[in-house]
Parts: structure tokens; C-alpha cells; sequence
């Protein structure tokens, strides 16, 4: 029979081994998830910064093309619309206000940009 010191060493192996075994899957997904946010904000700006340097064009290529991923963003929608608007696609920019409204009811900033659309769209 194995000594007392043996058989605590035993239980406090097994015991940080099923610790380990939670935390690790824990970090695993915090770290993708990360990631996952990083990648999407990665993008946001660089579709900003395009825009800011006058390819507003490309700029909406990136922004649409992250908006079919992440459909409810808010960063998104309304970079999206802000652009779509200054290019004076104001039909397009007004459906993209409205869905940023519904996502987002009660923010004023989106409620503006929604009520200064209805005025431009015929």
C-alpha cells in the first residue's frame, strides 16, 4: 500500500489535472474568440482608412463583404451607411440606417442618420 505522502501527491496531481482540464478548453476559446473580434475589427478600419484616403469604392467592397459575416454590427452599419451616404447612394444608405435602428433602438446618433435619409430619399 502506498504511503500517506504518496497518496496526497496522487490526489493533488489528479485533483490540478482536472483544473488544467477545465481551464484549458476556457483559454482555447477566449483566445478564437479574440481573434474572431480582432480579425473584425482589423477590417472595420481598413475599410475606414480606404475610405479616408479617397477609394470609397473598395472601401464598401470590404465593409459589405464583413457586414455578410457579422450582419448586426453596428461599427459596420454605420461606416457602411456613412459612406453609402456620402456617395449619395441614399436609398442604399437608408436601408442600412434602418436595419442599424432596429438593432440599435434608442441611439440618437443612428436615429439622426435614419431621419436625415428619410429627407434625401424621394
Amino acid at each position: 500500500m502506498p504511503s500517506k505522502r504518496i497518496q496526497i501527491k496522487v490526489r493533488l496531481i489528479t485533483r490540478n489535472l482536472s483544473l488544467i482540464c477545465q481551464v484549458i478548453p476556457i483559454i482555447f476559446l477566449t483566445k478564437r474568440k479574440i481573434n474572431y473580434y480582432q480579425k473584425l475589427k482589423n477590417t472595420f478600419v481598413f475599410g475606414v482608412a480606404l475610405n479616408s484616403i479617397g477609394n470609397s469604392s473598395k472601401a464598401i467592397d470590404v465593409l459589405e463583404s464583413a457586414l455578410e459575416d457579422h450582419p448586426y454590427d453596428r461599427n459596420l452599419l454605420f461606416a457602411l451607411a456613412t459612406i453609402q451616404r456620402d456617395q449619395g447612394h441614399f436609398k442604399k444608405a437608408l436601408n442600412l440606417a434602418v436595419q442599424l435602428v432596429q438593432n440599435n433602438p434608442g441611439i440618437s446618433r443612428y436615429l439622426q442618420l435614419k431621419h436625415q435619409l428619410e429627407l434625401l430619399v424621394p
